[in-house]
């Protein structure tokens, strides 16, 4: 179908994180989609700002990643550990349950407590890592930002941001059928609703559910041990007339995931055994996601308001042993209440300056119950550990901005920004043994009071040239508060404090033939002190987070977009993480010069796309073929840098025909059947890998009216 292009005389959204806007006139950009064909209209000087600054990530100071729609869908992507994969100095091992999901980037990360890369969904922040792997369903556009986004997002990301925004109901329509079926008893089903009920007013809801049957057996309990079904629903409703904008979103998940496919590995010959425990393990996760964003367009300013309210229970059951013996059991509950509101303003016409500021509060309550019961091994048998920790979190922050778009002389672009966080949080613990003998004893009690406060300036410098070419440098400094640890030994143990990094960037944005080839290349330097840094309990029993000396990372990022041909593209990426200790010892061991765990050395991506539009006489309106390539490594898993994962690599394939309103597409991922480890821990005195998903097969089918 023919994209449709709406001129209208209020300021229009594409998505709830930013606005779509002329020099003078807004303009609303449509979507039509009719199988796997989505055509997008360009029109010249619309600014897309979903990053909260004017202009295209392109033309801003910032090494960034975006993918749209329709790359998404031929790439096959269907959450954000997929989505990771393609993105250079991204990485994302895969913990085995969505209790948690660690993101790494240009080697910051953090494996457990709050993460350092943030995530928005639609405007809306998500502060645990618990939250982070979703499913996905109509997803419009995803970016990554990286480096330091503490000037204009505040905590949580010290090594970068990736916002996620889904179709709006006033650019894109129709009713959608998807139903995908593939090898491990997969089934997966998808229906969505968009309707413009007139020019103001549109609404869509969307529906979808998931199985997995599961893809590492457990020969103890002879049955799949990472078994999943989930299903959830998102209603949007938006109205936008006159000088006003406003989104209300409402996202709900429920996930019920067998766990946890981990096997023993012999760390000097690098074999594994199987999956092989007794006690039923497994993660179920409710989740809930809902904002309210306004917009209000001045002649001279705009107004946005940000609300939201996130809502988070799980419940964690698991063989903490990972064996056929009975040794030690956990069940883990969590709750969280997050209520967050941001108040922003920036100018709305091009200026001598532009500028933006504002001011952001919010309040994360978080309550968590973890029972460990110690059977044959303790003594008296059966005895139950019971730990409760009511952590609330809260704090505000200011922040501003401002570019001088033309500094001294023209095309030279000088941003300068800051931002104060005030951090509070608290903890009160309690700590229970539970015998036949004694009963419930109170072991443990306290209460404790955390302050934090940080300054998080940063500069850049770019100048344009013609040809839509250009090059910056960039100074941050990143920003991560301290916290509580919910494992400790001793007093000491029982917090850890900020970290800080200073972030140097160069780089350079290309275009040659016309558009038709792009390329960025950054090269970046981070020098921190205190990094947060993950190290099992004495105990064996448990982990916390210590904060090391000093460390670094440096590296290069480079990606390219080459339109070949009509409907032929190359795209491709490539990222180089050298992250080390400069100063950390354990009081055993000196980790200097050892590589930081979890940070890839290489990332390598690339995908070339075909779409054929086949003449009016043949069967199919459109064919798209599509082939990607992914390489990752080595890495570390441990600071000692004892158990390495060397280079691997995928190949996943997708081919989509579609005949009018109707698709179908087959897929395959890892292709080859790469057999690599995911993920690492040690336990106990044991040590466990999660080997990565064998190859996966299926066929989508999908309806438009």
């Amino acid at each position: 179908m023919i994209s449709k292009v709406a001129v209208t005389l209020s300021l229009l959204s594409i998505t709830s994180a930013g606005f779509v806007y002329g020099k003078n006139n807004p303009v609303l950009i449509s979507e039509k989609f009719d199988g796997d064909s989505i055509r997008n209209v360009l029109i010249t000087d619309v600014i897309i700002s979903a990053n909260k600054e004017r202009g295209k990530l392109s033309q801003l100071p910032i090494s960034a990643s975006v993918m749209k729609s329709t790359e998404i869908k031929n790439r096959n992507i269907t959450n954000i550990k997929d989505f990771s994969l393609m993105i250079p100095n991204l990485f994302m091992p895969d913990y085995g349950t969505k209790l948690t999901s660690p993101i790494y980037i240009r080697g910051i990360g953090s494996r457990i407590n709050s993460p350092s890369v943030g995530l928005y969904v639609d405007g809306i922040p998500y502060f645990e890592k618990s939250t982070f792997d979703f499913d996905f369903s109509d997803v419009s556009m995803i970016e990554v930002l990286r480096g330091p986004q503490g000037t204009l997002y505040g905590r949580n990301t010290m090594g970068g941001i990736i916002n996620v925004t889904t179709h709006s109901p006033l650019s894109y329509e129709g009713t959608h059928i998807n139903l995908s079926t593939g090898n491990y008893d997969r089934l997966q089903g998808t229906v969505s609703h968009y309707q413009k009920i007139n020019d103001h007013w549109g609404f869509s809801v969307t529906g979808n559910y998931i199985h997995n049957g599961g893809y590492f057996y457990n020969v103890t309990t002879d049955s799949k041990a990472d078994k999943m079904n989930s299903g959830g629903g998102r209603i949007r409703l938006r109205y936008n007339k006159d000088r006003w904008d406003v989104n209300i979103i409402s996202n709900y998940e429920y996930s019920d995931q067998s766990g946890y496919p981990y096997m023993l590995v012999d760390t000097l010959t690098k074999k594994t055994t199987v999956v092989n425990y007794n006690d039923p393990s497994f993660f179920r996760r409710e989740l809930s996601s809902n904002g309210v964003i306004a917009n209000f367009i001045h002649d001279k300013f705009i107004f946005t308001s940000r609300t939201s309210y996130q809502y988070f229970k799980g419940h964690q059951g698991i063989d903490q042993d990972f064996s056929p013996i009975n040794k030690y059991y956990i069940n883990q509950h969590e709750k969280q209440n997050m209520v967050s509101q941001e108040l922003e303003f920036k100018n709305s016409k091009n200026e001598v300056i532009d500028w933006i500021g504002g001011i952001f509060g919010f309040y994360q309550g978080m309550d968590k119950q973890v029972a460990m019961q110690y059977k044959q091994e303790a003594k008296p048998t059966n005895m139950l550990s019971d730990k409760f920790y009511d952590n609330p979190t809260y704090g505000v922050s200011f922040f501003t901005q401002a570019t001088a778009p033309n500094l001294f002389i023209k095309n030279l672009a000088f941003t300068l920004g800051a931002r104060y966080d005030i951090e509070y949080s608290d903890m009160h613990y309690k700590y229970y043994t539970v015998t036949e003998a004694k009963g419930r004893v109170l072991q443990d009690e306290f209460k404790h009071h955390l302050k934090h406060g940080q300054f998080s300036p940063k500069a850049s410098l770019q100048y344009s040239f013609k040809g839509n070419k250009r090059i910056y440098a960039t100074v941050t400094k990143g920003y991560k508060a301290g916290g509580f640890n919910t494992s400790f030994v001793t007093d000491e143990e029982r917090t850890f404090k900020p970290e800080h990094s200073w972030n140097y960037e160069v780089g350079t944005k290309l275009s040659f033939a016309d558009g038709r080839f792009n390329t960025d290349i950054a090269l970046f330097y981070i020098d921190w002190s205190d990094q947060q840094v993950y190290q099992p309990l004495s105990t064996g029993r448990g982990s916390l987070l210590k904060n090391a000396g000093k460390s670094s990372s440096k590296g290069i990022e480079w990606s390219s977009n080459w339109q070949i041909a009509p409907g032929l593209n190359l795209q491709t990426s490539y990222g180089y993480t050298h992250a080390t200790f400069k100063e950390y010892t354990d009081g055993k061991t000196d980790f200097k010069g050892n590589y930081l765990p979890y940070v890839p050395k290489n990332s390598v991506a690339a995908n070339i796309n075909y779409a054929i539009y086949p003449k009016k006489e043949s069967l199919f309106s459109r064919i798209n073929l599509s082939l990607q390539y992914n390489g990752i490594g080595s890495l570390y898993w441990n600071d000692k840098n004892t158990m390495k994962q060397d280079f691997y690599n995928t190949v996943s394939a997708r081919a989509a025909f579609s005949i009018q309103r109707f698709t179908t597409a087959l897929w395959m991922k890892n292709i080859m059947d790469t057999d690599y480890a995911a993920f690492y821990f040690e336990a106990l005195g044991n040590s466990y890998i999660q080997k990565a998903r064998p190859r996966t097969f299926g066929v989508d089918l999908t309806y438009s009216f």
